[in-house]
C-alpha cells in the first residue's frame, strides 16, 4: 500500500515537472481568487462597521420616518399578499 503512495507521488510531480505553464497557471488562478474573496470580504466588513458608527452618532433617541409613493405600497402589498 505504501509503495502505491510513493508511486502516485512520483507521478504527480513528474506531472508538475512536465506542465509547469498549466501548474504555474493554477497556482496563480487559485492565489487571485483567494484574494479576491479576501479583499471583497474586507471592503464589506469596512461599509459595515462604517455604516454602523454612522448610525450610532444620531443617537437612540433617532427615528428615520420615510414615504412611500403609492406604487410603491400597490407593489409590495402584492408580492407579500
Amino acid at each position: 500500500m505504501a509503495q502505491a503512495y510513493g508511486e502516485n507521488l512520483k507521478q504527480a510531480l513528474d506531472t508538475l515537472r512536465t506542465h509547469k505553464m498549466r501548474s504555474g497557471l493554477t497556482v496563480f488562478g487559485v492565489v487571485l481568487g483567494v484574494s479576491v474573496i479576501m479583499l471583497v470580504a474586507g471592503l464589506i466588513n469596512g461599509f459595515d462597521q462604517t455604516i454602523q458608527e454612522q448610525i450610532k452618532q444620531f443617537g437612540s433617541d433617532t427615528a428615520f420616518i420615510s414615504r412611500l409613493s403609492s406604487r410603491s405600497i400597490s407593489s409590495f402589498t402584492r408580492n407579500h399578499s
